[in-house]
């Protein structure tokens, strides 16, 4: 998902001073049978150039993303992502008990 500015969410979190008519908010997903072969990065390469036709210089992952996934924030960072913040989030586990983890926010300029 490709949203043409900023979640109010984002925002306020952890980009207060980005205007939202220059960024974009990316909420990527490949399916794990789909991954490790160069999808993700064909998609996030074409969906950058997209953002920068459409006018866009600045974009953030859509609620971030969870800090303990190394795979993902190794992915981010090779798409030249950068960690802008920290933040806990509640959720549930697989038995539904809550929990707090953490996570990162990330952005790249395009």
């Amino acid at each position: 998902i490709l949203h043409l500015g900023l979640r109010q969410n984002d925002q306020k979190r952890s980009y207060p001073d980005l205007i939202s008519e220059s960024t974009c908010t990316l909420a990527p997903s490949v399916a794990d049978a789909w991954q490790n072969g160069g999808l993700g990065t064909a998609m996030m390469d074409y969906t950058k150039t997209c953002a920068r036709f459409l006018g866009k210089t600045a974009m953030i992952l859509w609620g971030g993303v969870r800090a303990e996934n190394s795979r993902a924030v190794h992915f981010y960072s090779k798409a030249g992502f950068r960690k802008v913040n920290e933040f806990p989030r509640k959720v549930r586990d697989a038995a539904g008990n809550p929990e707090v983890i953490n996570n990162y926010d990330m952005m790249t300029e395009l």
